[in-house]
């Protein structure tokens, strides 16, 4: 006898629970990785360690302003010069 295919998927009566927020909630919430926290938690989470950098590194910035000024200078001067030599330079398959 054939296997009668619907289209309810295997997982449907399946639910998990998010540690930290801890709703109920379908596997398709979670990444795919035995995680324990839903998407939606992940993506806050890793949404506050962005600011939480980006501010850390608008800080060193400003306490620091002469030195990253000096290193960012040197950097661009260091780029400007590398796309000089591209533009200009003729190698051995030059026409």
């Amino acid at each position: 006898m054939r296997e009668h295919h619907t289209s309810v998927p295997a997982w449907a009566g399946e639910r998990r629970r998010c540690s930290r927020c801890g709703r109920t909630k379908p596997p398709t919430a979670f990444y795919r990785n035995p995680s324990t926290i839903c998407k939606d938690c992940h993506n806050a989470a890793s949404r506050f360690t962005n600011q939480c950098r980006r501010a850390a590194i608008a800080h060193l910035i400003t306490e620091y302003s002469a030195e990253y000024r000096a290193l960012l200078d040197a950097e661009r001067a260091k780029r400007r010069t590398r796309s000089s030599k591209r533009m200009s330079g003729g190698g051995p398959d030059a026409a």
